[in-house]
């Protein structure tokens, strides 16, 4: 009977391997992804809507030299200190870290 009691008590093995699986799915997807868009880090900034590539790269270069303020989006086109309305510049920010770390600021 303790061969039984060991059997019922143990916790089923089966959930431990849809789990590692969706891991090894959802890595694949990403690394597949990250593979399909590399070539287009060779488009240059002035593409089919201009104005967004540059507003973004503008606002990283910004945010990378003068600070990272979330609640802000300086764009000077409209005269100085004229800040620009868009979505939460979350992905600028990062940009920005990217920006600032060693080794980087050469390529960028």
């Amino acid at each position: 009977m303790t061969v039984g009691a060991a059997v019922a008590s143990s916790p089923p093995r089966t959930a431990v391997v849809p789990r590692i699986a969706t891991w090894h799915l959802l890595g694949a997807l990403l690394a597949l992804g990250t593979i399909i868009r590399i070539p287009q880090l060779q488009h240059s900034l002035n593409g089919f809507h201009g104005f967004r590539q540059t507003q973004t790269a503008f606002l990283i270069r910004k945010y990378a030299a003068d600070g990272i303020d979330l609640l802000s989006s300086p764009l000077p086109v409209f005269g100085r200190n004229s800040d620009v309305p868009l979505e939460f510049p979350l992905f600028q920010g990062l940009g920005a870290l990217l920006v600032r770390m060693p080794g980087l600021s050469r390529i960028v």
